[in-house]
């Protein structure tokens, strides 16, 4: 597919980039070009929004039964990227412990409706299993008060974030919710 990038796309809560938006030669609608996250770096960098490019991939249903392009190449004035495995990091990162107060300002979904994520009234975005969101769902409201501990998600090599400023992830462990401690891991 031959065309314009439009616009890189994180649609994640983590704000890493993870698409971008591919405008086709001739009249053809604009589509969405989903690539790992590992190659944010590397694509932001080699091509700017407003390059014309040639993609490689290939079409794929997705969880909510839309057709997805997927990403194996790009070529743009001269430079090539290829999906290629990310590469091991030396060390594993190290995991930071954080707690977290506040009011739950939304519930995020995933594409079948399920509560995937909280966002707080500070902004952070507190994960939480999905059997612990099961078990929670009555008392995970709009507006409920809530303390959480857990670790903050470490950003991962390759990767491109969104935002200037960096979103502050926790996938949670313990949830406090009307004065009851719930261990969530």
């Amino acid at each position: 597919m031959r065309g314009t990038l439009a616009s890189y796309q994180a649609r994640n809560d983590e704000q890493v980039y993870d698409a971008f938006v591919l405008r086709p030669e001739g009249s053809a609608a604009p589509d969405t070009i989903h690539f790992p996250r590992h190659l944010g770096q590397q694509l932001t960098s080699a091509v700017k929004a407003g390059s014309t490019v040639t993609v490689t991939g290939f079409r794929q249903a997705g969880p909510d039964g839309r057709s997805h392009f997927h990403f194996v190449s790009l070529a743009s004035g001269g430079q090539t990227v290829r999906d290629t495995p990310p590469v091991r990091p030396t060390t594993p990162p190290t995991e930071e412990a954080a707690t977290v107060r506040g009011t739950i300002r939304e519930l995020r979904r995933g594409p079948r409706g399920e509560v995937r994520s909280l966002v707080l009234s500070d902004q952070s975005i507190l994960q939480l299993p999905p059997r612990a969101v099961e078990q929670l769902a009555d008392k995970l409201t709009t507006g409920a008060s809530l303390e959480a501990t857990g670790t903050l998600r470490a950003a991962h090599p390759g990767e491109a974030m969104a935002r200037t400023t960096p979103v502050r992830i926790v996938r949670a462990e313990t949830l406090t919710l009307g004065g009851n401690k719930y261990l969530v891991r």
